[in-house]
């Protein structure tokens, strides 16, 4: 019997090389030294946030018998389908785009004469949300108007010059911009020079003023706020189908980048006067529904149809992804943790009720995952490197911390063994459970 390789703390630990050194997994070529992080996954993992308090890991036995964790939720009246918070976080823009119908009066028998009355409530609220509670803030969505201009694939609030404003992508193609410091209707402008529906919209970060769009018409548009009359200031064609997202370079802000329907992802600079991208990168096998810049400036997390999230250096010309996370489901949702370089959380399409963690270090399984939700979560966003906030079509807005968040390798067999074509054994145990190898016994 041959031992080859024991499992400690859930890591394998791989056998000494010739000079008697473990085989490290650090960060690959492409990534700034500076802001991601190279540290190695051979044996050990870095604490986490209840690890770092002093709190001892705990083991599988103590996850499973563990009180439920419970985080804080909200239901809404309909189903939820983006958020957005407040620059201080202390608010929250909830936006839906299916509604709820409702039969005010019922046409009966008895009074043959009576119209029956519907209202098709879709959801677009201002919620206030502390540690302690959730409550609603503002009904945006007053009075009985259908109009479509409620029906939202997306919504966003402002940052500085415009943290009072809000941004709402309408399934018929208009972009709405809600202004909540007017009295009564909160209603700002109508931005009407889409064709089809507006997938995402994004504020410039260091500014609020220039707002991006992003179309099923395949067009990119950019609005100057400050403007009353409400013109795209340019037009970005990226010549390809659909435009699924679309965000801001959150280091240099004259920079954007766009996924589209036909699977590339594209980087464009602002300054340049040239309606052409800077870049255009062959990412996915299928739609790419989603991109997210990381801190660094130069690094773009993007993820797809095809059931994958892939991480490129925006800044180099090499065309493979420096990380490949291989997912269960398509995805719809990234977002890079903060204060956390190398982990990102996802959220499907369709299919998984997850709402993921991921070291892009080890991509073949979640760090770690929430799975309050009844349905796939539509949106999510951190709030802190700890906490983030989450909605979904069950109606429910959730506020979590990763403290109640479970890591699934904790819940996966640590024992293993197998034999290969020579007769020779090979096996794996865990010996923080208290197994012995077979020359211990």
């Amino acid at each position: 019997v041959r031992v080859f390789s024991e499992f400690e703390q859930g890591f394998v630990r791989m056998p000494a090389n010739s000079r008697g050194q473990f085989p490290t997994f650090g960060s690959q070529t492409g990534f700034n030294p500076s802001r991601l992080s190279s540290d190695s996954l051979t044996v050990t993992e870095s604490a986490t946030p209840s690890q770092s308090d002093g709190q001892e890991s705990q083991s599988p036995m103590d996850t499973l018998n563990a009180p439920p964790y419970q985080p804080l939720r909200y239901q809404l009246s309909g189903a939820l389908n983006a958020l957005s918070s407040s620059p201080d976080g202390e608010y929250v823009v909830v936006a839906g785009r299916e509604g709820m119908v409702h039969l005010t009066e019922i046409l009966t028998t008895s009074h043959p004469n009576i119209k029956p009355s519907y209202d098709i409530e879709i959801v677009l609220k201002v919620l206030h949300v502390t540690t302690q509670e959730v409550t609603e803030y503002i009904n945006l969505r007053t009075g009985s108007n259908l109009s479509l201009n409620y029906s939202s694939n997306d919504v966003k609030w402002g940052n500085n010059a415009t943290k009072n404003k809000i941004a709402t992508a309408a399934t018929n193609g208009a972009i709405i911009i809600w202004d909540l410091n007017k009295s009564g209707r909160k209603t700002d402008r109508v931005i009407s020079e889409h064709t089809r529906a507006v997938n995402r919209v994004c504020f410039q970060p260091n500014s609020g003023f220039t707002l991006l769009s992003a179309s099923q018409d395949g067009n990119i548009k950019s609005w100057d706020l400050r403007d009353p009359k409400s013109l795209a200031k340019y037009s970005y064609e990226g010549k390809s189908e659909s435009v699924r997202d679309v965000q801001f370079n959150p280091l240099h802000t004259y920079e954007f980048a766009a996924g589209f329907e036909t699977g590339t992802i594209q980087k464009w600079d602002m300054r340049n006067l040239k309606p052409i991208y800077d870049r255009k990168v062959s990412a996915h096998n299928g739609p790419c529904l989603t991109v997210d810049w990381h801190s660094d400036g130069r690094t773009l997390a993007s993820g797809g149809r095809d059931r994958t999230i892939k991480v490129w250096d925006m800044t180099s010309d090499s065309r493979k992804p420096q990380y490949t996370i291989r997912t269960m489901a398509s995805v719809s949702r990234i977002q890079w943790r903060p204060g956390y370089d190398n982990e990102i959380a996802s959220c499907a399409l369709l299919s998984d009720n997850g709402l993921h963690v991921w070291d892009v270090r080890r991509p073949n399984i979640a760090k770690y995952t929430f799975d309050e939700h009844s349905t796939t979560p539509t949106g999510f966003q951190w709030l802190s490197s700890d906490t983030i906030i989450s909605c979904a079509k069950d109606r429910y807005f959730m506020r979590h911390n990763i403290v109640g968040a479970y890591q699934p390798i904790e819940l996966l067999r640590k024992n293993g063994i197998g034999w290969n074509i020579h007769g020779d054994l090979v096996f794996s145990i865990d010996k923080s459970a208290g197994d012995s190898f077979v020359d211990e016994m």
